[in-house]
């Protein structure tokens, strides 16, 4: 599940909390809470934060990757006391305690949800076609596993000589 999925699904389970990620006894969280626990993820005794992290976004990384630590411009005008530029996490933080459970209440949910699917790495896309796969493969995302052309699945034929399968269509000297 993508982290703006999440986040939607989990402000259905929990409610709105800001300043904290997760309060168990209330049922409560910000975003990042309600995404963690909308994808299965369970809370224990509060932690120490790792060097460059704060209380407020501890084990986001864990969860969603180490894309959430990069560092982009935020899409609030917040005054000269917030930094211009934020980790992607601390940005989630910021807009659902200031912008949206908070005092200014100028952003949604929903909003929140749309601007982290803009930043948030993009999934292949897998289509079944006539005798095989296709798999785009979005800018910047990293495919870290393939497999093509298994006999008998999808119309493929049996292996070329042991060499491997043949998606339909292809001859050997093409073979992906």
């Amino acid at each position: 599940m993508k982290l703006s999925e999440a986040i939607l699904l989990g402000s259905t389970i929990l409610a709105p909390k800001p300043g904290v990620q997760f309060v168990a006894e209330k049922q409560e969280g910000c975003a990042l809470g309600m995404a963690a626990i909308a994808n299965g993820c369970t809370y224990g005794p509060p932690q120490d934060p790792e060097k460059g992290e704060s209380r407020r976004t501890i084990g986001t990384a864990g969860v969603w990757g180490e894309w959430v630590k990069k560092q982009v411009a935020r899409p609030c005008s917040c005054w000269f006391f917030v930094p211009r530029k934020m980790q992607i996490q601390e940005i989630i933080a910021h807009i659902f305690d200031r912008h949206i459970a908070g005092e200014k209440k100028d952003w949604t949910i929903d909003e929140l949800a749309k601007w982290v699917e803009s930043v948030e790495p993009q999934m292949p896309k897998i289509e079944a076609i006539d005798g095989g796969v296709r798999i785009t493969v979005p800018e910047g995302c990293r495919l870290t596993q393939i497999e093509i052309g298994i006999p008998g699945i999808l119309g493929h034929e049996q292996t070329d000589g042991g060499q491997g399968p043949i998606p339909s269509g292809l001859s050997s000297e093409e073979k992906v």
